[in-house]
This record gives structure tokens, sequence and C-alpha cells, in this order.
């Protein structure tokens, strides 16, 4: 891209989408049971996804920071 600024934010924008999408994605431990209205989310599985969208954002910064 010619502007940075656009890719920065744009990757910033989309890193955490999907790294909240994680956890939802099929086999990835979360589970809602209907009949008792109960859900349950692997704490694994969502600290990788938060530590997904933050390496993510330190990524961006690092090629695209201030130095």
């Amino acid at each position: 891209m010619a502007n940075a600024v656009y890719a920065r934010v744009l990757f910033y924008a989309l890193s955490s989408v999907l790294a909240a999408l994680v956890p939802y994605a099929s086999g990835w431990g979360v589970s809602y049971d209907a009949a008792s209205g109960v859900l349950s989310i692997d704490i694994e599985v969502l600290a990788g996804a938060v530590v997904a969208a933050v390496m993510a954002s330190g990524g961006v910064m690092a090629l695209w920071g201030k130095k």
C-alpha cells in the first residue's frame, strides 16, 4: 500500500475481529447447551485468542509504529 496509515488502521480493526472469532470456530472449545442454557468457554482458547490479538497489534506497531 502506498499509505501505511490506512493499512495500519485496517489491520488494527481486523486483528481484533479475527482474534475474537477464533473461539467461535468449530472445535475451539466453545459450546452451548440449549436445553440448560449454558455457554461453556475453554479458558485456554480464550487466552490464546487474546494473545493472538495482542501479538497482531504488536506486529503492526513493530512494522509501522513510530521510531
